[in-house]
Protein backbone atom coordinates (compact mmCIF):
# COMPACT_ATOMS: atom_id res chain seq x y z
CA UNK A 1 0.00 0.00 0.00
CA UNK A 2 1.36 3.16 -0.84
CA UNK A 3 2.01 5.95 2.16
CA UNK A 4 -0.95 8.48 0.31
CA UNK A 5 -3.42 5.38 0.35
CA UNK A 6 -2.27 4.42 4.01
CA UNK A 7 -3.05 7.76 5.21
CA UNK A 8 -6.14 8.04 3.82
CA UNK A 9 -7.53 4.52 4.74
CA UNK A 10 -6.53 5.29 8.47
CA UNK A 11 -8.07 9.01 8.37
CA UNK A 12 -11.69 7.23 7.07
CA UNK A 13 -11.03 4.63 9.36
CA UNK A 14 -10.56 7.08 12.34
CA UNK A 15 -14.18 8.70 10.95
CA UNK A 16 -16.48 5.34 10.47
CA UNK A 17 -14.94 4.29 14.35
CA UNK A 18 -15.97 7.59 15.66
CA UNK A 19 -12.55 8.83 16.24
CA UNK A 20 -12.20 12.20 16.50
CA UNK A 21 -15.14 12.17 13.69
CA UNK A 22 -16.22 16.05 13.28
CA UNK A 23 -12.71 16.93 13.45
CA UNK A 24 -11.67 14.51 10.82
CA UNK A 25 -14.31 15.51 8.81
CA UNK A 26 -13.47 19.26 8.63
CA UNK A 27 -10.02 19.24 8.47
CA UNK A 28 -8.95 15.63 6.81
CA UNK A 29 -7.40 16.76 3.84
CA UNK A 30 -5.59 18.99 6.03
CA UNK A 31 -4.60 16.32 8.17
CA UNK A 32 -3.59 14.13 5.44
CA UNK A 33 -1.39 16.53 3.82
CA UNK A 34 0.27 16.96 6.87
CA UNK A 35 1.03 13.54 7.78
CA UNK A 36 2.23 13.06 3.85
CA UNK A 37 4.52 15.74 4.14
CA UNK A 38 5.69 15.01 7.87
CA UNK A 39 6.71 11.12 6.96
CA UNK A 40 8.25 12.07 3.84
CA UNK A 41 10.20 14.41 5.44
CA UNK A 42 11.10 11.72 7.98
CA UNK A 43 11.85 9.22 4.98
CA UNK A 44 14.28 12.33 3.53
CA UNK A 45 16.36 12.47 6.79
CA UNK A 46 16.64 8.83 7.15
CA UNK A 47 18.01 8.57 3.77
CA UNK A 48 20.22 11.40 4.32
CA UNK A 49 21.33 9.99 7.49
CA UNK A 50 22.05 6.49 5.74
CA UNK A 51 23.82 8.61 3.04
CA UNK A 52 25.81 10.37 5.33
CA UNK A 53 26.76 7.06 7.38
CA UNK A 54 27.73 5.49 4.39
CA UNK A 55 30.16 8.13 2.95
CA UNK A 56 31.34 8.20 6.13
CA UNK A 57 32.12 4.68 6.25
CA UNK A 58 34.19 4.83 2.74
CA UNK A 59 36.44 8.16 3.85
CA UNK A 60 37.44 5.98 6.88
CA UNK A 61 38.24 3.25 5.04
CA UNK A 62 39.94 5.03 2.24
CA UNK A 63 41.77 6.90 4.79
CA UNK A 64 42.79 3.66 6.70
CA UNK A 65 44.46 2.17 3.13
CA UNK A 66 46.58 5.59 2.66
CA UNK A 67 47.51 5.40 6.22
CA UNK A 68 48.50 1.87 5.74
CA UNK A 69 50.36 2.35 2.44
CA UNK A 70 52.01 5.22 4.04
CA UNK A 71 53.67 3.02 6.98
CA UNK A 72 53.97 -0.11 4.70
CA UNK A 73 56.05 2.57 3.02
CA UNK A 74 57.92 4.40 6.01
CA UNK A 75 58.72 1.04 6.63
CA UNK A 76 60.88 0.20 3.28
CA UNK A 77 62.78 3.46 3.62
CA UNK A 78 63.71 2.38 7.14
CA UNK A 79 64.71 -0.35 6.50
CA UNK A 80 66.76 0.74 3.36
CA UNK A 81 64.79 -0.69 0.94
CA UNK A 82 63.74 2.11 -0.97
CA UNK A 83 64.87 5.81 -1.01
CA UNK A 84 62.19 8.50 0.08
CA UNK A 85 62.11 9.57 -3.28
CA UNK A 86 61.49 5.83 -4.64
CA UNK A 87 59.11 5.46 -2.03
CA UNK A 88 56.75 8.90 -2.86
CA UNK A 89 57.29 7.59 -6.72
CA UNK A 90 54.76 4.02 -6.05
CA UNK A 91 52.41 6.71 -5.11
CA UNK A 92 50.50 7.96 -7.98
CA UNK A 93 50.52 11.81 -7.03
CA UNK A 94 50.04 11.23 -3.23
CA UNK A 95 53.86 11.38 -3.41
CA UNK A 96 53.89 14.88 -1.37
CA UNK A 97 51.84 14.56 1.33
CA UNK A 98 53.67 11.07 1.97
CA UNK A 99 56.99 12.76 2.08
CA UNK A 100 55.59 15.13 4.33
CA UNK A 101 54.21 12.44 6.76
CA UNK A 102 56.94 10.45 6.85
CA UNK A 103 58.80 13.46 8.03
CA UNK A 104 56.04 14.26 10.71
CA UNK A 105 56.22 10.40 12.01
CA UNK A 106 59.95 9.79 11.88
CA UNK A 107 61.28 12.99 13.02
CA UNK A 108 62.73 12.33 16.04
CA UNK A 109 65.88 10.71 14.95
CA UNK A 110 64.13 8.34 12.96
CA UNK A 111 62.45 6.63 15.32
CA UNK A 112 58.57 6.02 14.54
CA UNK A 113 56.26 8.19 16.83
CA UNK A 114 53.58 6.18 18.23
CA UNK A 115 49.90 7.57 18.11
CA UNK A 116 48.53 5.11 20.69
Amino acid sequence: MELEDAISASVRECIEEGVLAEFLKRNGSEIMSFLYQELSREECEAIREQDGYTRGLADGRRAGRREGAFEALGELVQDGALSLGEAANRLNGKGEAFVRWYREAYSDAGQKRTTR
